[in-house]
């Protein structure tokens, strides 16, 4: 039986959404990354296309996404993708 396109609409919005989720651990985690390598705040604020501020406001230790806390959860949702060291 074929899906009705209001439901696959909603699959697709649900979907949509856990990719928002995967991709917003999966930055935090490379700016965990940079953070401790020494990577100044307005460095990672260039390279996201945002200011300095804007970066701090999303990826500072104790802001709504906590990279430290997500680095063993990070890559689970990824087929067990790791970056290569």
């Amino acid at each position: 039986m074929n899906k009705a396109p209001l439901q696959l609409l909603t699959e697709a919005h649900a979907a949509a959404a856990e990719l928002n989720r995967l991709a917003d651990h999966l930055l935090g985690h490379f700016v965990d990354e940079a953070r401790r390598g020494g990577v100044l705040w307005n460095e990672i604020g260039d390279a996201l296309g945002v200011t300095k501020q804007a970066a701090q406001q999303r990826f500072a230790p104790g802001q709504a996404a906590e990279p430290a806390l997500l680095r063993g959860q990070v890559f689970a949702g990824c087929g067990g993708w790791r970056p290569s060291s």
